[in-house]
């Protein structure tokens, strides 16, 4: 679907507008004639200078996604539950503090962000979400919060929680609470200065996600054996965290099938990482592998490797054992042409990229 950002022209195709993007455009009011975009799906509205919303709002029935980010709303009009489909609402970085009680009658939302809110009133902001049967993903990043809100657990569907960028969490105790909700299997903690995490982690036992990126002092080697009683994490993302190996206590997550490890200074991978005869998906981009040995050719499960901007010149004959390579992105001009041919012949049946960044332009 095209995505409309001139509201003017929008207009005129008022009844064929499915997505519009007004975000950024300094806007301090929603025009009064939104209303008559009555197919609207998206209305993203982020980043303006909006303080309230124009009543006009509540006619678009079919609206799905509604971002209001990022703009200077004190109060929330529980008139928002009036849009009955609605499956996921952005209200972060605002300044209001509570929720309307209406908010419990928002039967369809699914994704609710409250990122960059530190003077939450908790007690009045949970109340109607506890209410809500369809909420999935709640999104409590960069709230300076000391600990997780005791009131989560009150949300009886939650399965994504995202606390990125609350560094001063008690996490021993916090990870405690959350294993008690029982439903959590998507958690984020990226950039929360993480060096190490408590082994109460390995209670949250449904955790099939774990994204801990941008933590650039983690301490891989302890994080691998704190991780192992998660016997349903699937995929782990370590991206941007400092790292100069992937050690070999990876192997002890055998149930990984998605791995995310770019951004690093990676000149090692260990051969831990054969153990990992699930995994589907690994990305290595940006970092400072000089060869792709053997241990590669043990992830038979591989469907999606990833080695752009790494000096290698070196690919060992074993991975054409990667019988289940669909793609496989390498660098250009660190490999020599024989080294690509055999690459090509080795995996006739694989979409093979050879790729390096653009160059930087000198200056005049």
């Amino acid at each position: 679907m095209r995505v409309y950002t001139d509201y003017d022209k929008a207009l005129k195709k008022a009844s064929d507008i499915y997505i519009l993007d007004l975000s950024g455009q300094e806007l301090t009011a929603i025009p009064k004639t939104i209303n008559r975009m009555r197919r609207l799906q998206v209305l993203i509205l982020s980043n303006n200078h909006l303080v309230n919303l124009n009543p006009s709002i509540y006619k678009l029935k079919n609206l799905q996604v509604l971002a209001l980010d990022s703009n200077y709303i004190k109060n929330v009009p529980g008139k928002l539950s009036l849009l009955e489909n609605l499956e996921e609402l952005y209200l972060g970085n605002n300044k209001f503090t509570t929720l309307p009680d209406q908010f419990s009658e928002m039967e369809s939302l699914e994704i609710l962000s409250l990122r960059e809110m530190p003077n939450l009133d908790l007690e009045t902001i949970f109340r109607p979400l506890s209410n809500i049967p369809t909420l999935e993903g709640l999104d409590l990043g960069y709230c300076d919060f000391d600990t997780v809100p005791w009131q989560v657990a009150n949300i009886q569907g939650l399965r994504t929680l995202d606390l990125s960028g609350n560094p001063s969490i008690e996490w021993d105790t916090s990870f405690q609470f959350l294993a008690q909700t029982n439903t959590i299997e998507i958690l984020i903690l990226s950039d929360n200065k993480l060096r190490n995490l408590p082994a109460s982690i390995g209670k949250i036992d449904r955790i099939s996600t774990i994204d801990l990126s941008n933590n650039p002092k983690l301490n891989f080697m302890g994080l691998a054996e704190v991780l192992k009683p998660l016997y349903r994490l699937e995929v782990l993302d370590i991206s941007s965290c400092g790292l100069d190996e992937i050690p070999k206590q990876i192997g002890g997550l055998k149930n990984l099938t998605e791995l995310y490890a770019q951004d690093n200074s990676i000149s090692k991978v260990s051969s831990g990482i054969s153990n990992l005869e699930n995994l589907e998906v690994l990305n290595l981009r940006n970092n400072a592998l000089t060869e792709i040995d053997e241990n590669f050719g043990e992830l038979q499960s591989l469907e999606e490797l990833y080695l752009y901007n790494n000096p290698i010149d070196y690919v060992s004959e074993d991975v054409k054992d990667l019988k289940d390579l669909n793609l496989l992105e390498l660098p250009d001009a660190s490999l020599d042409k024989t080294s690509k041919k055999n690459i090509k012949k080795w995996l006739p049946e694989t979409e093979i990229i050879f790729k390096d960044p653009p160059k930087k332009k000198k200056k005049k």
